[in-house]
């Protein structure tokens, strides 16, 4: 592991964490962590993780090692010349470069960090040849991870923050409140509304033949009354606005849709061990591939022995 630039200063001062990789995508996560933290009063940390494997040019011989290093070299320095242009004075930035995996490096710098911010694959194709870093690095990182999509643009906001909740059970309910407490704090620091979203329908294949009309109001009554009273519970004092949406649609479906109109997505992962520690979730790892919004992850408590393994998108409520 090496590092490139920057030394670690002992302040006590909250980091949030940006991955570059010399692309756009690298260019738009660290607009956005530069935006953060100032928004945060934050110290900027920039981590590249240097190209591994050999390089060879059809009919040419390997790209020798020193050039692989002059390009990570330029990367990083660009990267901290682009943060000064947007505003980023502090003495205190750093940035690191590590010969390891992209995710593996990123972990490495996230023990201390507030956030993780990762700019999401503009192209399909990149997106299926380089695999999915902003997935892994979601699943495992210890501290929420922000996932930056190539429709975000900085400028005016919405003033709306969305935080998806599961309806699954009561074992749930901690891991619940563990995202909607970070949604709210969101919503707080940007002095926005917080929609808070649980979408629910039946998928079987008497679907058609449900009334579905019927179906919707009462299941939308009984999740507004219960989701209601469970936030008033949790959070008697409303120094947030907050508005509770059921929406009688798939989850991944009905969170798309308000990803539209949101500043940001905040999703759980729920604590897995095994292989499933591997992925976020299935709602959440579909957000994190269409939503129109940033995405933030946020970990939940562990859930090992539970057979939640689709309990998405968020955490579980309790409806009465």
């Amino acid at each position: 592991m090496d590092q490139a630039a920057g030394t670690r200063p002992g302040r006590a001062r909250p980091v949030v964490l940006v991955g570059v990789d010399g692309t756009e995508d690298g260019e738009r996560a660290l607009r956005y962590a530069v935006a953060e933290a100032h928004r945060r009063d934050a110290r900027l940390r920039i981590v590249h993780a240097r190209q591994q494997v050999a390089l060879v040019a059809p009919l040419a011989q390997m790209v020798p090692e020193h050039h692989v290093a002059e390009v990570a070299q330029g990367i990083v320095e660009r990267a901290v010349q682009t943060a000064r242009e947007l505003g980023y004075a502090a003495p205190d930035l750093e940035c690191l470069q590590e010969s390891a995996p992209v995710h593996t490096a990123l972990l490495a710098h996230a023990h201390d960090a507030t956030c993780v911010v990762l700019g999401r694959r503009g192209s399909a194709a990149r997106h299926l040849a380089t695999g999915s870093t902003t997935s892994a690095v979601a699943a495992l990182s210890p501290v929420p991870t922000i996932a930056v999509p190539p429709a975000w643009h900085q400028g005016p906001q919405h003033g709306l923050v969305v935080v998806g909740i599961n309806g699954a059970g009561a074992e749930d309910a901690d891991g619940a409140w563990t995202v909607v407490r970070a949604a709210l704090a969101e919503a707080r620091s940007r002095h926005a509304r917080l929609d808070v979203v649980h979408a629910w329908r039946p998928f079987s294949q008497y679907d058609a033949v449900l009334d579905t009309k019927a179906l919707a109001r009462t299941w939308s009554r009984s999740a507004q009354v219960s989701l209601t009273r469970w936030m008033h519970d949790h959070q008697p004092g409303r120094d947030v606005e907050w508005v509770v949406q059921p929406r009688y649609q798939r989850p991944a479906v009905a969170l798309h849709e308000v990803s539209r109109i949101a500043d940001l997505l905040v999703l759980g992962r729920h604590g897995r061990t095994g292989l499933l520690a591997l992925s976020p979730g299935s709602v959440t790892r579909t957000l994190l591939r269409v939503s129109e919004c940033p995405v933030m992850v946020v970990p939940l408590p562990s859930t090992a022995g539970s057979d939640g393994a689709d309990a998405d998108p968020a955490a579980s409520v309790v409806h009465a």
